[in-house]
């Protein structure tokens, strides 16, 4: 599943240890523009995030379920992370192809 939005926030790194095996993740709050609930955070782990807030994102999320003592959880972890160019930027790329 691939959403698109722009970033609004970025959590500090956080660390842990799993199985013996050591982790770091993010979370990318992220604004599709949705009318009902336009807020994502997206877990990246293991990753360092380049992306910064105000940047359009294409990002590859896995979504997954969990029972835990009779309540459901729900994460959202994202595999692929690309940055989309800004209207703007293309534009002006644009413009210096002008033969004149």
């Amino acid at each position: 599943m691939e959403i698109k939005g722009v970033v609004k926030d970025i959590t500090e790194k956080l660390t842990g240890t799993s199985n013996g095996k050591g982790w770091s993740k993010y979370a990318i709050i992220l604004d599709t523009g949705n009318e009902h609930n336009p807020l994502i955070a997206v877990d990246v782990f293991n990753e360092k995030v380049t992306a910064k807030i105000g940047d359009t994102v294409n990002i590859s999320i896995n979504l997954s379920s969990r029972e835990y003592n009779g309540k459901w959880y729900t994460n959202c972890s994202a595999w692929k992370l690309e940055q989309v160019a800004n209207d703007s930027e293309s534009k002006e790329e644009n413009s210096d192809d002008m033969p004149f």
